[in-house]
């Protein structure tokens, strides 16, 4: 029980966010969103996109956020170091 206490902690642990929002839904006040490809290899890192061009079933997800009644923040999380993602987001603000 202590790492669910953390405000670090990733309950989902990128493989079962439902469980994560049944378990915790009373408490969440934030959401950090992130989007990847599997990895090819075993054990190996995935592949961080683009949120939305990943593998993670977005409608589903916010449909579960929904079913649940939760209110909070929702935070698009990038790690990816690439200058065309960043470009991809500055572009259509006048970047």
């Amino acid at each position: 029980m202590r790492q669910l206490r953390s405000r670090q902690h990733d309950p989902a642990r990128h493989r079962r966010p439902g469980w994560a929002l049944d378990t915790l839904a009373a408490h969440v006040r934030q959401i950090h969103i992130k989007d990847a490809l599997s990895p090819s290899l075993p054990g190996a890192w995935g592949e961080e996109v683009v949120v939305g061009d990943g593998e993670v079933d977005w409608p589903s997800f916010f449909a579960l956020v929904d079913e649940r009644r939760i209110a909070c923040n929702v935070i698009v999380e990038c790690e990816s170091s690439t200058s065309a993602f960043v470009k991809r987001f500055l572009e259509p603000v006048g970047g």
